[in-house]
């Protein structure tokens, strides 16, 4: 950042610097209203607050330009998230189609005999419902009155 030499008094340089670093003017009328706070006056000779100006003026450029970064990069994440959400709806609505297909496909199938927790279970079987992940029909358990026929010690085996 080079000054004007010919430029002497602090109102200059102010000015200067605020047209070199493109500070926004609220920042120079802060600048300037130091100067006046202090009582001192804007047509003084700038030499021994050159070095303050120059600090100044290079953090509030700098501040500025971190500001403006920090805004872009904010703002790539809000249109990120954005994308995100419409990927994550657009999945919702494929698995939902996905459901339904299986619901109508579901309802066109032969009924097999299969108890489920909303179906009726099929005449002469008892309805009970057992923690599975799979549908499960009880049947009354059913015995063979009959015994084995086993060959006794004495006949031929």
């Amino acid at each position: 950042m080079e000054l004007n030499p010919d430029l002497k008094s602090i109102e200059s340089q102010i000015d200067c610097l605020a047209r070199l670093t493109g500070a926004p003017g609220s920042f120079v009328e802060q600048v300037r209203q130091l100067f006046v706070r202090k009582g001192i006056s804007l047509q003084e000779d700038a030499t021994p607050y050159l070095p303050a100006l120059e600090q100044a003026f290079k953090r509030e450029e700098t501040i500025r330009n971190s500001a403006k970064k920090t805004q872009k990069n904010l703002d790539e994440v809000q249109q990120h998230f954005k994308q995100i959400g419409q990927s994550y709806r657009k999945q919702i609505d494929q698995l939902k189609k996905i459901r339904e297909s299986l619901q109508r496909t579901a309802r066109n199938l032969p009924d097999k005999g299969v108890a489920t927790a909303n179906a009726p279970a099929p005449k002469g079987k008892k309805r009970v419902l057992i923690a599975t992940k799979r549908p499960t029909v009880v049947t009354r358990p059913q015995r063979d009155r009959s015994y084995p026929m086993v060959p006794g010690p004495k006949e031929m085996q």
